[in-house]
């Protein structure tokens, strides 16, 4: 036989036993048994007569989500500047690869790793058809550095070029494309073990359960069951080498329809031939179906696209683009590569059909507001390839970049402390994010514009200055189009501290109570519950963690724990505190927990912002701490202010990364004539406050507590990630510059969504009067008020996390409209307070402007 026998090679077995493995050959490696045992594929065993099991892609769905936990995922994109030799090729590929996370993000120790060429027919890889070898061996060695145990090199090959008809097209190809010279079916370069997808059996149209099984994918688009090889099926990690083409069935041929290859020819024959796979049918919107059903069977860990060349007349044609593209381009996520990819030849994603299927399918991400490119832009690798093209055609991306201004600070401006970094962006299509930059790091992208409104809003960036050298330091804006056709503004500015006077402490009064008439003001100081704390949304947020606690079940981890992860981040919690004017001590004390990071780099910190919006440095933490310490704070400076208090850390992106464990945080204050106290090592994890002393403010102390309410800055509101989120608004405000939009603009791009703004705020125990109060507008496009299963609300989650219903509005108004709330029974808690509108994605869609919005709470 002139090709690999059983596909599990000498892993082989005739019965079942302890190990894990199945009749037939089928082998589970060891992560798939502790996949199996956890009961997430319990379907898989369900061997049936024909040998039939459930479709892994759920669970591998799963698992990426789990192993990435993130909302946005990246592709890296490298180019040499000439033809490159065979070592810069491998140099292309390992700093392609490590730019979209590495392999060692998704090989573990002992893997069985399948690499995954295309390799369509029998030509030298000089002609643009298939992947170049040395692309295929720099990702084989990348895996065997990364810890895998077994490594193939795995192709289902379908034609020959000649015509000719037996069923070994594949081994044919690795000769002519230069993986095996002597035809021994071992790659000549680095000696792995080479396999042939089509053979499922020792003739055609068997389906030997030795070679191939069943895969049943009840999520199928045009069938619901596959015989899929049991190499791919067993392997614990697949990673596609497709080659940069375009394809004239499906527009593009890349990640995704390099799976195409696993379907076995002996199966998927066309009638009367021994290969070719034509019976899995090529007609539009057929093929792009197959290529994502296969995709589910056995979905792809990693990508790597050899971009060298480029055909243009795709998938077996003749025209290379010229000069060459010489790229590379690698990422985790093959939707997302392969939609980058698209743009990378001048084709609009959005006309590939299989990447919005692909990504109904939860196969990975199309929307390039959530795709982040490292590398090369892709602005600047773009090369238009032929258009219309494919059948359904690829249409041409659009190329006019947007424009951009940073509007403040100005150039050459002298800061300190936290300012406003503010930019304006427009464009002909929409803007769909924009990056930030400080001195070429990337701190904060503002993703998911909507295209329909937000065209040329400010945007805005709070940037602490006082976490960065004193001296001369460089301000990016990025923005994009829906085509990644970008623009940069960039400005200076100079960080310096000005002088800053001792604070002037009054003296203490003599003792006149008794000193356990202090009282604490910081609630859930010890983490216990999700109460009073804000995490602010961030690259790398702070969390809760019973990993390290100093007292009690929990803490909350500041910072970067895994340097795998390692990205420029601020890491923060905050709470709204607010020191009585009479106060005659006011003590601030915490326990922390430092790990390591770069030295001089990476710091945590303890801020305050004043009733005037100033920040002010309270503690900066540089060393790390191998156990718990304890450090102490005098805030009577700030007694008659509410204040925000915010501890975090600062990573740079670079080499080491620190985290700090936070543990029982205490603020407690004195009235006057009360003795400060003596901090004690206890949490305090469920604050009560004292019964209300004798009255000593004037009955219109009133003190806001909702955090920007009229938008008019980046701060203080939480935007959640849905369908159609909120977002900052000029296009209707009752005052000021901005507003928020709640819902969604226009039929078009009516969808079932939830659209919401949300703060916590803190509620004085002695409040006697509480009242909120917001203006809201009907957007004109939504005059009628919406469908019927259309309205907007505002609910308030209570310290016990029960929701509670303040108002539903389903009546439309023709003018901004004033709706007063008394929110007096929820004195003493901590609440979220959200806002928001609902829509049903069925006929008109309703928005709903929101603005100066206000929360004030008397005491009498």
């Amino acid at each position: 036989m002139c090709c690999v026998g059983p596909l599990t090679g000498s892993r082989r077995v005739s019965g079942d036993d302890d190990s894990g493995r199945s009749k037939g050959g089928i082998v589970f490696t060891k992560r798939w048994r502790s996949i199996l045992l956890s009961g997430i594929l319990a379907a898989l065993f369900a061997v049936s007569a024909i040998q039939s099991r459930a479709s892994p892609g759920p669970a591998r769905r799963a698992a990426a989500q789990s192993l990435t936990a993130e909302s946005t995922t990246q592709v890296g994109i490298v180019r040499s500047d000439a033809w490159p030799s065979d070592a810069e090729v491998e140099a292309l590929v390992r700093e392609a690869v490590q730019l979209a996370g590495g392999l060692e993000s998704v090989i573990h120790p002992g893997d069985v790793v399948v690499v995954k060429p295309n390799l369509v027919q029998d030509v030298p890889p000089e002609r643009g058809w298939v992947t170049d070898p040395r692309v295929t061996r720099a990702v084989v060695r990348l895996a065997q550095e990364a810890g895998a145990g077994t490594v193939y090199i795995a192709e289902g090959t379908a034609v020959y070029v000649s015509g000719q008809q037996d069923r070994y097209p594949t081994r044919r190809a690795f000769q002519v494309v230069g993986y095996d010279a002597d035809g021994d079916m071992t790659d000549d370069a680095t000696g792995v073990q080479l396999i042939d997808l089509n053979i499922s059996g020792d003739h055609t149209d068997a389906t030997d359960p030795a070679y191939v099984t069943s895969v049943t994918i009840p999520e199928g688009l045009i069938r619901k069951q596959y015989w899929i090889p049991n190499v791919i099926l067993n392997s614990d990690v697949l990673i596609s080498v497709p080659v940069l083409k375009n394809h004239y069935n499906a527009g593009l041929t890349l990640a995704l329809k390099n799976m195409i290859g696993i379907a076995p020819n002996d199966i998927y024959h066309p009638p009367g031939w021994l290969v070719g796979k034509h019976s899995l049918s090529h007609e539009p919107y057929d093929l792009p179906r197959h290529i994502v059903d296969l995709s589910l069977c056995r979905p792809v860990d990693f990508v790597v696209v050899d971009g060298l060349r480029g055909m243009t007349d795709g998938p077996i044609g003749s025209q290379l683009v010229s000069p060459p593209m010489q790229m590379i381009m690698a990422g985790r996520d093959p939707v997302a590569v392969d939609t980058i990819g698209a743009l990378t030849i001048g084709y609009d994603p959005a006309s590939i059909v299989y990447l919005e299927m692909a990504q109904n399918a939860g196969l990975g991400l199309a929307d390039v507001s959530r795709i982040t490119v490292r590398g090369r832009p892709v602005s600047e690798v773009r090369r238009d390839f032929p258009v219309p093209y494919g059948n359904p055609p690829a249409q041409r991306a659009e190329s006019q970049p947007p424009t951009v201004e940073i509007l403040s600070p100005a150039e050459g401006a002298t800061v300190w402390g936290v300012i406003t970094v503010e930019a304006t962006a427009s464009d002909n299509v929409g803007v769909v994010k924009l990056e930030f930059y400080v001195d070429d790091i990337l701190v904060e992208t503002v993703a998911g514009i909507p295209s329909a409104y937000n065209q040329g809003s400010p945007y805005r960036l709070s940037l602490d200055t006082a976490t960065l050298a004193l001296g001369t330091h460089t301000l990016k804006v990025v923005a994009y189009d829906a085509m990644l056709n970008q623009a940069a503004h960039t400005r200076t500015i100079q960080v310096a501290q000005p002088p800053t006077p001792p604070p002037t402490q009054p003296p203490t009064p003599p003792a006149t109570q008794p000193p356990d008439h202090c009282f604490e003001l910081v609630t859930n100081g010890g983490f216990e519950t999700n109460e009073g704390w804000n995490i602010l949304d961030t690259v790398h947020d702070a969390a809760y963690t019973e990993e390290v606690a100093r007292s009690g079940a929990r803490a909350m981890r500041l910072g970067i724990e895994d340097a795998a992860r390692n990205l420029f981040s601020y890491s923060s919690v905050e709470q709204r505190v607010t020191i009585p004017g009479d106060a005659s001590a006011a003590r601030l004390s915490f326990w922390y927990r430092a790990l390591p990071g770069d030295t001089g780099k990476d710091y945590g910190y303890v801020l305050a912002r004043d009733a005037g919006g100033g920040w002010h440095i309270l503690s900066v933490i540089r060393r790390a701490s191998a156990d718990w310490a304890s450090l102490e704070l005098d805030l009577l400076p700030f007694a008659g202010q509410t204040l925000w208090l915010r501890f975090g850390v600062r990573n740079d992106g670079q080499g080491a990364v620190m985290a700090i464990y936070l543990d029982d945080v205490s603020l407690q204050v004195c009235p006057g004539g009360a003795p400060a106290p003596t901090p004690t090592p206890t949490s305090t994890t469920n604050p009560t406050p004292p019964s209300t002393p004798t009255p000593t403010r004037p009955p219109d102390h009133c003190p806001e507590l909702i955090r920007n309410g009229g938008f008019e800055i980046g701060e203080g509101w939480e935007m959640p990630h849905t369908p159609r989120p909120a977002a900052y608004t000029t296009v209707q405000v009752h005052s000021g510059r901005r507003a928020a939009r709640l819902g969604i603009e226009g039929a078009a791009l009516n969808v079932y969504s939830f659209s919401s703004v949300q703060q916590f705020v803190a509620i004085p125990a002695g409040a006697t009067d509480a009242h909120l109060s917001f203006f809201v507008l009907h957007s004109p496009s939504s005059a009628q008020g919406g469908d019927s299963g259309d309205y907007g609300y505002v609910v308030l989650q209570d310290a016990h996390q029960v929701w509670r219903i303040l108002s539903i509005i389903r009546q439309s108004s023709s003018g901004w409209q004033r709706v007063e709330v008394d929110v007096s029974p929820y004195a003493g808690q901590t609440v979220l307070l959200r806002f928001g509108v609902r829509n049903d994605g069925q006929g008109a869609a309703l928005a709903i402007y929101l603005d100066d919005v206000s929360l004030q709470a008397c005491q009498r």
